[in-house]
């Protein structure tokens, strides 16, 4: 949790990071523009960017996932702000509790649930890192496919006909 009166430094690295925002609001500072983030965005820091976040209107959860990538495919989540799918929350979530399995908790001292990727546990499962990997993976690219098409993805098949019903009655 971070609460309104948590001030973040702003920050830069050589690696990627994606800030989901899993309740509440914020304001996220990413090279000089602010972004208003609501509960089920996300949002992509490329590698050099300089970003810090900031709780607006009362406290926030987010979590922060950070991974190298030399492909050039990452150029389409250069600066990309997204609201997430119920297959893209499911995915992510997947990855989180992926990483209790694999990261020691509570390493940085102003947040005690935090998990820090330099800090493996000893004793991780079986195959946890790979599924790890798999997931972010599967993560980024089921993003980048909705990203390439430029489509809309529906959680329900209500959902999807309300837009199509709603479409060709304004047809």
């Amino acid at each position: 949790s971070i609460t309104p009166d948590f001030v973040d430094t702003p920050e830069v690295h050589d690696f990627w990071e994606i800030v989901y925002l899993e309740s509440g609001e914020a304001i996220v500072d990413a090279d000089g523009t602010l972004i208003h983030l609501l509960a089920g965005e996300a949002i992509f820091h490329k590698p050099g960017e300089i970003h810090s976040i900031k709780a607006f209107n009362g406290t926030i959860n987010a979590f922060f996932i950070s991974f190298y990538s030399p492909s050039k495919v990452m150029s389409l989540f250069d600066g990309l702000k997204i609201s997430l799918s119920s297959e893209q929350k499911k995915i992510i979530y997947k990855l989180y509790d992926e990483a209790r399995n694999i990261f020691v908790k509570g390493s940085r001292p102003y947040d005690s649930k935090a998990f820090v990727s330099k800090s493996l546990l000893p004793d991780a499962p079986l195959g946890a890192q790979q599924l790890y990997r798999l997931y972010l993976e599967e993560f980024l690219i089921v993003c980048a496919r909705a990203k390439e098409k430029n489509i809309t993805i529906f959680d329900n098949k209500e959902d999807f006909e309300k837009v199509i019903n709603v479409n060709l009655k304004g047809a």
